[in-house]
């Protein structure tokens, strides 16, 4: 399953062979190269689904019966624009099926104001030479010829070599991914809306269940929408309590409605609604929240994006909003988020997802691993992802720059949906993977995460220190050696993969 719904593929790489020959191979390092980027935007490995055609056609093969159903499939479509690209009927081919089938389907070859057919240009050919089908898009420039001194400005220019100019290639391939990242949010928000506003809602009986709270009578368009969306989306939603209105059957019926629930959805805003029979002073929307937060697992507390709370005239509501969205997170299970309402129904089918396979790992004895890398590192961190997922453990990815300290909300996080952290130690020293294993222990201990097993994976280049040990006090750090290697070992890896499927020590 792809990152975007609806489809196998999020991207389809579309590029003629000449431009992938010899020891450089550029497109399959690039498509290396881009599936780490956007692994590192999502923040996890595998789940960016990237099509490309790997073995070179010949005359006897039918573009239909090798290519066609990839392109049906994907989402976007990711033109590796240069001169044999131009000439190749078959990359013609590739990209007349696809301009055909998106412009068919209800999504269109727009996405707000993306296109889902993207230029990538190996070298620089001039816009009047373009396809028809790329439209109005700008294209994003994978060469060097802006280096041309003046009066050449007419010069090709060669692709970026990746090895030698990796400066220049990391702003590139970063301005790509940050665009297609954007893209593909943009393209889930697309999917959750309705194709047919008066098509019949359903409800999966063995769908996730949610529980939308009661609202102010200003949300109400809001949440009647975004019920109706859920179910689409076979979602099992409870929801329209009160009545009844009286306090204590109120409350009776709350916790019913949300009892085994994974998610309660709470909209609010700056009325604090109506308030309980018999109860002055206490509304519907905080009382359901108050007593959804011991039924679901979890709770997701959404607020417009220009809410203002300072200018909330209710002194309780007011402190109440702010509690959530400035107080102390420790021990909660709850997300507050600020936003768009058109950006709601795919945050929350996000969290979902994220809450069940939570919930199919520790039914499972816990089967998703955190591979902790540095920037240097990554390749053997998409490597190691690959052979993870081949042995159905779901691998997380958290990269980090030179200083271990950044970004430890997000690492934090990331350790909370694992039960194993794996550091990778290649190109960065000795003290850096110290250092984090530390940070790690020291959130594990301070917020309960649930990390059960902690180890260091050795890659290149080879480490001379044959005495390596990395014992955090009383808890094991186990040490798995690949430094030797250029290539993974999947043997390095077994006792760690049998550990998580039987849920024993590495």
């Amino acid at each position: 399953m792809a990152l975007l719904p609806s489809f196998e593929y999020d991207v389809f790489i579309s590029y003629s062979h000449v431009d992938n020959l010899g020891d450089d191979a550029w497109v399959e390092r690039f498509h290396q190269a881009l599936e780490i980027a956007l692994a590192r935007r999502v923040g996890r490995i595998g789940v960016v689904k990237i099509w490309r055609d790997k073995k070179k056609l010949d005359g006897d093969q039918l573009f239909d019966e090798t290519i066609e159903t990839a392109v049906t499939k994907s989402a976007i479509f990711l033109a590796v624009t240069s001169t044999g690209y131009l000439e190749s009927s078959y990359c013609k081919l590739e990209l007349q099926s696809f301009y055909q089938k998106a412009s068919a389907e209800p999504y269109g070859l727009q996405i707000g104001d993306r296109s889902r057919i993207c230029n990538l240009l190996l070298t620089k050919i001039p816009p009047t030479r373009w396809p028809s089908e790329y439209g109005r898009v700008s294209g994003f420039a994978f060469h060097d010829a802006d280096d041309s001194p003046p009066g050449d400005e007419d010069r090709l220019g060669e692709p970026t070599d990746q090895a030698a100019d990796k400066p220049r290639f990391k702003r590139q391939l970063a301005a790509l991914a940050d665009s297609l990242y954007k893209l593909f949010n943009a393209f889930k928000e697309q999917i959750a809306q309705p194709v047919v506003a008066d098509a019949p809602s359903t409800t999966a009986e063995d769908g996730p269940k949610v529980f939308v709270a009661d609202v102010a009578d200003s949300l109400a368009l809001i949440k009647k929408r975004l019920i109706t969306e859920l179910q689409r989306k076979g979602v099992r939603v409870e929801h329209g309590i009160p009545p009844p209105y009286e306090a204590i059957p109120h409350a009776e019926k709350v916790k019913a409605a949300t009892k085994d629930g994974l998610l309660s959805i709470h909209l609010l805003d700056e009325l604090p609604g109506r308030e309980i029979q018999g109860e002055p002073g206490q509304t519907y929307p905080q009382r359901q929240l108050e007593l959804a937060r011991d039924c679901t697992q979890a709770q997701l507390v959404w607020v417009q994006k220009e809410l203002n709370a300072s200018a909330i005239e209710d002194e309780g509501y007011r402190a109440l909003l702010n509690q959530y969205e400035h107080g102390e997170r420790e021990g909660t299970r709850y997300d507050f988020v600020r936003g768009s309402s058109t950006l709601l129904v795919p945050q929350i089918l996000e969290k979902l997802e994220q809450l069940q396979k939570v919930q199919e790992k520790s039914e499972g004895a816990g089967r998703a691993i955190l591979l902790d890398t540095h920037l240097k590192d990554q390749l053997y961190a998409l490597e190691l992802g690959r052979l993870l997922l081949e042995n159905s453990i779901q691998p997380y990815i958290n990269p980090q720059e030179d200083d271990p300290n950044k970004n430890l909300d997000a690492f934090e996080g990331r350790l909370r949906q694992v039960t194993s952290l794996v550091i990778l130690y290649g190109n960065v020293s000795e003290s850096w993977v110290r250092h984090r294993l530390a940070v790690a222990l020291q959130l594990c201990v301070i917020k309960n995460l649930p990390i059960e097993s902690f180890s260091v994976l050795l890659v290149p280049p080879e480490k001379l220190d044959k005495n390596l040990a990395f014992q955090l006090g009383p808890v094991a750090v186990h040490l798995l050696d690949n430094s030797r290697s250029a290539v993974l070992d999947p043997s390095t890896m077994a006792p760690l993969c049998r550990s998580m499927r039987t849920g024993g020590a590495a």
